[in-house]
């Protein structure tokens, strides 16, 4: 699941929207593969990456008992007080566009992205009397969660490739009209993040079910 989304646009509020969506490969070729996530980028030139793994404690001795204490102790609750979620990922994306002008107009030439991804799973340990055939099981189950979680994670680092790509080379006739553009074709990017990382949700029922690219045989 995907919980959150912070955005700090460079230090400057978004007064206009491009005329046409950017383009963002990246995200559109998840889809286009039935929302069978890649690996992760590597470190790339214009991006730096913070990654948090946070957990909250769960107990139990099968599977059902261990599910009802998610349901009790997931830190994500519904306005009713019932479990939201049994995991989550959450980020935040900066843009440093590096603006320079010749006088006659002012272009990108380079962007910085910054992002930080704090995903929070349960963490069960077990105990001597746990069957080895229920353990496996609720490993797995924990396994699987955190996959997915790990999905949205990468979703969001494909997404801020695409942002640097959306923003580099922008050009205007002065940089406060450059800086307003890129600002707002960096939202129009953390659109699409938002979009393709709870279509994943719908795709895979949050984890559980195989992606339909996989199911398909992509």
């Amino acid at each position: 699941m995907l919980l959150l989304l912070a955005v700090v646009l460079g230090g400057c509020v978004t007064t206009a929207q491009p005329h046409a969506p950017p383009p963002t490969p990246r995200l559109d070729a998840v889809v286009q593969a039935g929302f069978v996530v890649p690996e992760r980028p590597t470190a790339s030139p214009g991006r730096d990456l913070t990654q948090h793994l946070e957990s909250y404690k769960v107990g139990g001795a099968t599977a059902d008992v261990v599910l009802a204490s998610i349901a009790v102790r997931s830190p994500v609750r519904n306005d009713d007080g019932s479990k939201a979620s049994d995991a989550f990922a959450a980020w935040s994306m900066r843009w440093f566009p590096d603006l320079q002008s010749d006088g006659a107009e002012c272009s990108v030439a380079d962007v910085r992205v910054t992002l930080d991804v704090t995903i929070t799973t349960w963490a069960w340990r077990p105990s001597p009397a746990v069957p080895p055939n229920e353990r496996r099981r609720i490993e797995r189950m924990g396994e699987t969660l955190l996959a997915h979680e790990r999905e949205h994670e990468t979703i969001s680092v494909l997404g801020a490739l695409d942002v640097i790509d959306a923003l580099r080379g922008m050009r205007g006739r002065d940089c406060d009209q450059v800086r307003t553009a890129a600002n707002a074709t960096g939202q129009q990017v953390l659109d699409r993040i938002r979009e393709v990382n709870a279509a994943l949700d719908v795709a895979t029922q949050h984890g559980p079910v195989a992606a339909p690219g996989l199911r398909r045989g992509d």
